[in-house]
């Protein structure tokens, strides 16, 4: 853990039982001198980048797969039927993801609903 006494400096960082983001990372809790505890994320790595990348495709290409053979049997629901175009696009949209660049990336949203 950091410690550095100075006014207006981060004097204490560490993880302690931090929330988590929307991907599952840990908050950071930082503390300013003067200033009460504070939860920041951490910076986006391209690691994490390729890691959410790689889940969110394989989430999505089982919910297309699934969505396809409902609709293609004849066996889907009005709700399947519009979730499948949903879906196509969450992948099309992560597809287009660069990792390489992690502080750039605006997320796709993960579409409601679809095949459990």
């Amino acid at each position: 853990m950091e410690q550095a006494y100075q006014p207006g400096r981060v004097i204490n960082v560490g993880a302690g039982l931090a929330p988590k983001d929307r991907f599952g990372r840990s908050y950071m809790r930082m503390q300013i001198a003067g200033r009460p505890h504070e939860w920041q994320p951490a910076p986006m790595t391209t690691s994490d980048a390729r890691d959410i990348k790689a889940k969110a495709l394989t989430e999505a290409y089982i919910q297309v797969t699934s969505l396809q053979a409902a609709v293609s049997t004849q066996l889907a629901t009005p709700e399947e039927t519009a979730a499948l175009v949903l879906w196509q696009t969450y992948l099309v949209l992560m597809n287009r993801v660069d990792p390489e660049s992690p502080l750039d990336i605006v997320w796709p949203e993960k579409p409601e609903g679809g095949l459990s």
